[in-house]
């Protein structure tokens, strides 16, 4: 998988790929029915089938038992907004330990920005900052973007979970759902993974749900 330099990351969330005269990115409804690989500097797409292979969808089924067990470990507290702290402390131990893991593999800063918010959220309900799991650095690029489909898919999820929290709560890491661009930029960098690279996005997404699993059971442990 080849991935795009840091100074096209830096340049936003579609910029840098190749785009049609309407502007929009060319990933976007792309008919490969005469080509068999898209080459531009720094990516290379391979296609299967006559149209680009959806990784999104290989992550999401291939999670869809990680993504039930997280769910699990996070409803053995007491609904929200009684167990809010607890909620935010075991998202404090997991989600920096998967950000600076995926950082290894790629840049993405959207992280670091979220994670500022949950300090300060918790900061403000007179919780310190609890001590990150250990993670093992992304190996790849690939093994990176399946970890940020995790954060991102998290912060698609936390605007539902806003409903519970009364106004008079810390609410900047959840609010951060709103933005939806970080996910964006993921739907199109997922295509430009080589199909003998979904196996590590795969395994990223895994280690990164195990990370949030792991830290919610440390906090509020699941009982039979």
């Amino acid at each position: 998988m080849r991935m795009p330099t840091k100074s096209a990351h830096q340049r936003g969330p579609d910029q840098g790929l190749p785009r049609s005269g309407s502007d929009k990115p060319l990933l976007q409804g792309y008919d490969a029915h005469h080509a068999t690989e898209i080459p531009w500097p720094g990516f290379t797409i391979r296609v299967s089938g006559g149209l680009v292979q959806d990784l999104r969808a290989k992550l999401r089924a291939a999670t869809a038992d990680d993504h039930r067990r997280t769910e699990a470990a996070f409803a053995g507290s007491a609904p929200l907004p009684e167990s809010y702290g607890d909620f935010l402390i075991a998202h404090a131990g997991a989600f920096p330990a998967v950000g600076r893991a995926l950082s290894a593999g790629l840049v993405w800063p959207a992280w670091l920005a979220r994670w500022r918010h949950l300090e300060c959220d918790l900061a403000a309900l007179g919780h310190p900052t609890p001590p990150a799991l250990a993670l093992p650095p992304a190996s790849s690029p690939a093994e990176a973007l399946g970890m940020a489909y995790v954060l991102e898919g998290s912060r698609l999820g936390s605007v539902a979970l806003l409903r519970a929290v009364p106004a008079g709560l810390p609410r900047a890491y959840l609010e951060a759902g709103r933005d939806r661009a970080p996910w964006q930029r993921l739907q199109a960098l997922l295509p430009l993974v080589d199909p003998t690279d979904e196996a590590a996005a795969i395994a990223g997404a895994h280690a990164a749900f195990r990370a949030f699993r792991d830290a919610a059971e440390r906090l509020m442990p699941v009982t039979a």
